[in-house]
């Protein structure tokens, strides 16, 4: 009996002792693009201007995925 109340504070200590130090470590976050609505409207209506330049030109791919961009934004 002696033994056992004895050996309860040694493997106490022992496993205050041998507990690790927390390791600082680096954490990567993901980059968030603020985005201003502004700005969006005046990239819009640029788009829109230059697929009415592009169908002047009668380039009507470029002009058409241009003024699909420039209504979503």
């Amino acid at each position: 009996m002696f033994k056992r109340i004895l050996l309860l504070p040694i493997f106490v200590l022992l496993a205050l002792v041998s507990k690790p130090a927390p390791v600082s470590g680096q954490a990567l976050l993901p980059y968030t693009l603020q985005l201003d609505a502004e700005e969006l409207e005046q990239q819009g209506l640029n788009l829109a201007q230059d697929a009415v330049q592009l169908t002047r030109f009668q380039q009507y791919d470029l002009a058409l995925s241009r003024a699909k961009l420039a209504t979503q934004l």
